[in-house]
């Protein structure tokens, strides 16, 4: 979550450790992050392989109007910088994350229909504590 904070802290975001509510967004862009999975790596298992869901909802007007137009080079530029973000981090040496492996990016639409969220898959890799 530091990633994020570090990178969206000028716009200051909203991040929760939390599963967002398809409502959210309304009143200003928020991020969750949460946790889907934790397997170890089958070659030695000394690697743990944490999968992860970030939610990115910016912001969305109520009041919809069919004739209203919401550029998606809004939220794709935010979706460039997270993984831009992610592609930065690397620690070694530690039993914490080493980095971080983005899988996938989806876009979606908010309740009113525009095209203001992305939803990111992520594998951290980093030690497996069980060793």
């Amino acid at each position: 979550m530091q990633i994020l904070a570090d990178e969206f802290e000028a716009e200051g975001f909203a991040i929760r450790p939390d599963r967002l509510d398809i409502s959210l967004g309304f009143d200003g862009a928020v991020i969750g992050v949460s946790p889907d999975s934790e397997i170890p790596n089958s070659s030695d298992r000394m690697e743990l392989l944490t999968g992860l869901t970030v939610q990115f909802y910016g912001h969305w007007n109520t009041e919809t109007d069919p004739n209203d137009i919401v550029d998606p080079t809004t939220i794709e530029s935010y979706a460039w910088r997270f993984r831009q973000a992610i592609a930065n981090y690397q620690q070694t040496g530690t039993s914490e994350v080493w980095w971080f492996q983005l899988d996938e990016i989806q876009y979606g639409d908010d309740p009113a229909g525009n095209c203001t969220r992305f939803i990111a898959s992520v594998t951290a890799r980093g030690a497996n504590p069980a060793f």
